[in-house]
């Protein structure tokens, strides 16, 4: 047991489980004398495992855990179970909740179309990839009309959003650090999305 200075709160650590009682008492300094001590019992829970997410071979996206809570671009979304197939496409987390303890979120998972489209004008391009400070974006046949160039970090948090009807714009992200992000087109009525990893040096 350690004291603790007067007036002061106590910092309760959680790097360890289980259950600690605290005992808190009033002094006087001058004519040292001490109040009868009151105890308090914390208890510690155990931090619930971070989940982590995988797809099986029918595209169906799986996590490990109990409690689950599925995020889609940062956004908390209803899907609750351990297995799910998606109805859009973006980046997906997950944390799970064991006896009120939330855990960290699990790695980011990007999911998005894997087919190869024949004709590459159909698709977005963005370049340079890996990029310094600038991209470059070409909406091409895919998208017409307004659309929101969304920049998300690995964890899923937006960092960035931008309202656009141009076809090649180009985009300042200096102020991004060294990383991986994911940038994301949407059309406006949230019909077609594209999804690209991208790397800042």
């Amino acid at each position: 047991i350690s004291e603790i200075p007067t007036n002061s709160q106590p910092v309760i650590s959680t790097a360890k489980s289980g259950e600690f009682t605290f005992f808190v008492s009033q002094r006087d300094k001058i004519q040292l004398c001490e109040s009868q001590k009151l105890s308090v019992s914390v208890l510690i829970k155990p931090s619930p495992v971070i989940p982590s997410i995988s797809v099986d071979d029918k595209f169906n996206l799986i996590a490990t855990g109990n409690g689950l809570s599925w995020y889609l671009d940062g956004q908390l979304i209803s899907e609750s179970s351990n297995t799910f197939r998606p109805s859009k496409f973006g980046i997906y987390t997950v944390k799970s909740v064991v006896d009120g303890c939330p855990s960290e979120f699990s790695k980011p998972f990007n999911y998005l179309i894997t087919e190869v489209p024949r004709n590459f004008s159909a698709v977005p391009l963005i370049f340079p990839n890996p990029f310094e400070s600038v991209v470059n974006l070409k909406t091409n046949e895919f998208i017409t009309g307004k659309y929101q160039i969304m920049v998300y970090d690995v964890l899923g948090k937006l960092v960035k959003s931008t309202l656009s009807s141009i076809k090649e714009i180009e985009l300042n992200y200096s102020d991004l650090t060294s990383g991986v992000y994911f940038i994301k087109i949407e059309a406006l009525d949230g019909v077609k999305s594209f999804i690209q990893r991208v790397v800042k040096n």
